[in-house]
């Protein structure tokens, strides 16, 4: 079976799309300042969270593809 990194890197940013456009929609029916706070807090760490992952996927693949 062969998976080359841009399908697991789709992946990884269809997840991570999908989970931006979920605390989008928690955001617009936040109801006061403090829960705007948490929400916007998750999106942050949401978006770290993708970014690391294409990160990671390029070297686990590298790694992959040089050594084996």
């Amino acid at each position: 079976m062969d998976v080359s990194a841009p399908y697991v890197l789709c992946f990884g940013l269809i997840v991570g799309v999908i989970a931006i456009g979920l605390i989008g929609i928690k955001l617009i029916s936040a109801k006061n300042g403090n829960e705007r706070a948490i929400v916007l807090e998750n999106f942050k760490w949401s978006v770290i969270g993708l970014l690391l992952l294409g990160l990671f996927t390029s070297i686990v693949y590298f790694l992959i593809a040089t050594f084996f």
